[in-house]
């Protein structure tokens, strides 16, 4: 259920920090499992950091069952306006003490659909406070639509939001087109936590030329298509892209 001033905030900058909307002790639960599948998988990122991408077609039954969860789809469906919703992105997000900055991006740059909504849904897997990396977000980047750039530096001219401190149960959400990053991780701990990123059941793929628009887009997403399922024009779909059960 939306409290109506978080629901303007969220309109207005393409973030909100939603508080207790799961049980704790749910994803106390759930830390354990996704952790150990994270160590086991490729790691994406460089240095000590993992950043570990989970397929739901192809994980364990456990964590199939975890990353698409009811309690997690309905609050990506609730946030965009929609009866049903596909989860297209999950990974593992691991930063040790001293781990740098994460660069400042934009999740739909790595998804082949343009004129379509997108959610990410940031879920702590323990406590953070403002020391421990917290997610940090463009206010009202969202509105700018799509950058040719990522960023080492913060965007000029944006205020800048803190998703800290989070309990065990928060989770903040943020537009596809929302600029964020991380801080370092100052802490004494690790940061551990988890990203899924969810579109209306009914998207469909961008076109090839719409794609190309974006030169610096389309040589990213080139090589990634055939993993992304991508047919031109037509619904996202299939194991890669599963639809949430909401009940």
């Amino acid at each position: 259920m939306q409290n109506d001033a978080v629901s303007n905030g969220y309109h207005d900058t393409g973030f909100a920090h939603l508080r207790g909307v799961l049980d704790p002790a749910l994803v106390a639960a759930w830390r354990p499992q996704l952790m150990e599948a994270a160590h086991d998988l490729p790691n994406r990122a460089s240095g000590q950091e993992i950043a570990a991408v989970f397929e739901p077609h192809r994980a364990a039954p456990a964590i199939a069952h975890i990353l698409t969860a009811p309690a997690l789809g309905r609050i990506a469906a609730d946030w965009l306006g929609t009866e049903a919703v596909r989860l297209v992105a999950a990974a593992a997000y691991i930063k040790p003490p001293g781990a740098p900055a994460t660069f400042w991006h934009q999740d739909l740059w790595f998804f082949p659909i343009v004129d379509a909504t997108m959610l990410t849904l940031w879920l702590p897997l323990a406590p953070i406070d403002a020391a421990l990396a917290p997610m940090v977000y463009a206010a009202g980047s969202h509105r700018d639509g799509f950058t040719e750039a990522s960023y080492d530096t913060p965007p000029e001219g944006k205020l800048l939001l803190r998703a800290a401190p989070m309990a065990l149960g928060d989770v903040a959400i943020h537009d596809g087109w929302t600029l964020h990053a991380s801080d370092p991780n100052g802490g004494m701990t690790a940061r551990e936590a988890v990203g899924l990123s969810y579109i209306p059941a009914d998207t469909r793929f961008a076109t090839r030329d719409a794609l190309q628009a974006s030169p610096a887009r389309w040589q990213w997403l080139a090589p990634y298509l055939d993993d992304a399922n991508y047919r031109e024009g037509a619904p996202v779909d299939g194991p890669a892209c599963p639809a949430i059960a909401l009940s």
